[in-house]
C-alpha cells in the first residue's frame, strides 16, 4: 500500500490512481489549516476525491502543534493541545469524513511539539531561552485518548458496513525509542511508518514486527 503526501486537492487528483500510480495520499500536518489537506473541513472532500479514484485519502490527526524550538519564525503555525480538545476535534473530523484509514501524526516527533507517547506531566528544559513542552495532564494522557477513539473509529467503519481491516498509522521518529507495550496500550493493529523505509503492517503480535523492522532497519544502514 503506497501512500503520497498531499498539500492539496490537485495532489490527491494527479497522484492517486491512474499515471500518479498511488494507493493513497495523507495530508500528515499537525497544524489544522498548514495546507488544503491538513484542514479538517476538507477530509470528507478529499476522502471523496481519493475514492472516485479507486483510493483512499488518510486524514492525519494530531494532538496539537509547536516547532519553535527548531524553527523560532514559525509561531503563526503554532497549535496548542487545550488539554485534549485539538486532538478530540481532530479525531472527530477524521471519523465524519468517512476516511478508511487514519494516521497519527506523531508517536514521539518532539522536535515538531505533536508527540503522543508517556511523559511526564510537565517538563522545562535546562538550556536558557529554550521552550517548555507542552503540558500533559497526565503521564498516559494522549494514548489512553488514542485507545478510545480508535475504538470509535472502528465502531464506525463497521457501523458503515467496512470489513475489520483497519489500521491506525503512528509516525516514529526514532524505533529504537518506542517500547512496542507502548504501541500495544493504543491499538491491537498498526501499521507504521518510519522514516525513508516502506510500511509495514503490523498484525496482532507488535513485539515481534517490531524487532522484524528494527532488524531490517539496522541492515539497511
Amino acid at each position: 500500500f503506497l501512500v503520497a503526501l498531499a498539500l492539496e486537492s490537485k495532489h490527491v487528483n494527479d497522484y492517486v490512481g491512474g499515471p500518479g500510480g498511488f494507493d493513497g495520499a495523507y495530508s500528515y500536518f499537525g497544524a489544522t489549516g498548514f495546507t488544503q489537506a491538513s484542514n479538517p473541513s476538507s477530509w470528507k472532500g478529499l476522502v471523496a476525491l481519493a475514492s472516485s479514484k479507486g483510493g483512499l485519502f488518510v486524514p492525519c490527526v494530531a494532538p496539537g502543534y509547536d516547532d519553535l524550538r527548531v524553527r523560532p519564525w514559525n509561531g503563526a503555525n503554532s497549535r496548542g493541545r487545550e488539554a485534549g480538545a485539538y486532538y478530540d476535534r481532530s479525531w472527530r473530523a477524521a471519523i465524519e469524513s468517512g476516511a478508511a484509514r487514519v494516521a497519527v501524526t506523531s508517536f514521539n516527533e518532539w522536535h515538531e511539539g505533536t508527540q503522543i507517547e508517556t511523559a511526564a506531566a510537565a517538563f522545562t528544559p535546562d538550556r536558557p531561552g529554550v521552550t517548555t513542552y507542552l503540558a500533559y495532564p497526565s503521564p498516559e494522557f494522549y494514548l489512553t485518548k488514542t485507545a478510545a477513539w480508535v475504538e470509535q473509529f472502528v465502531a464506525a467503519r463497521r457501523r458503515a458496513g467496512v470489513g475489520e481491516g483497519l489500521f491506525l498509522s503512528i509516525y516514529l521518529s526514532d524505533y529504537k525509542g518506542c517500547p512496542p507495550n507502548h504501541l500495544r496500550s493504543v491499538s491491537k493493529d498498526f501499521l507504521i511508518s518510519l522514516p525513508y523505509l516502506p510500511y509495514m503492517y503490523i498484525d496482532r503480535d507488535v513485539t515481534t514486527a517490531a524487532r522484524a523492522r528494527a532488524t531490517r532497519s539496522d541492515s539497511l544502514s
